[in-house]
């Protein structure tokens, strides 16, 4: 009698290991990737910027130089990275002024940091100390 309750209780056990392994087997799902996000990407309002002629180490997690704006309306002096003006090429001693215009995610309506050059307003040779 104890023998058959052993092998009793041993069934039962072996059954309910393969019936959870097949569950977890049906169950089981593939991960699935988030979709991707693609932002469309349209032009702010035209803005007049000076390249300062200097470049400098850039704010961020990746070692790159970052040209030197400033704001005609606001006076406000800020980092651009260097191939972040679509259309633009800064030559270093060079001051620019340039029109430009700030490149829009429209689905998230905040700026992307990129901009797109409309024109080369003027430049001129600085002399560097």
């Amino acid at each position: 009698m104890q023998l058959n309750k052993s092998i009793a209780f041993g069934g039962l056990f072996i059954a309910m290991t393969l019936i959870s392994g097949c569950q977890s087997n049906v169950f089981k799902r593939e991960p699935v990737p988030e979709p991707r996000y693609v932002p469309t990407i349209i032009l702010g309002e035209a803005q007049t910027l000076t390249i300062l002629p200097t470049r400098v180490s850039c704010e961020s997690a990746l070692p790159m130089q970052c040209m030197l704006a400033k704001s005609a309306a606001s006076g406000e002096i800020f980092q651009i990275p260097y191939d972040w003006i679509e259309g633009f090429s800064a030559v270093p001693g060079m001051e620019y002024q340039i029109s430009v215009r700030p490149q829009v995610d429209e689905n998230k309506q905040s700026l992307t940091g990129h901009w797109t050059l409309q024109n080369i307003i003027s430049q001129r040779m600085v002399a560097m100390s």
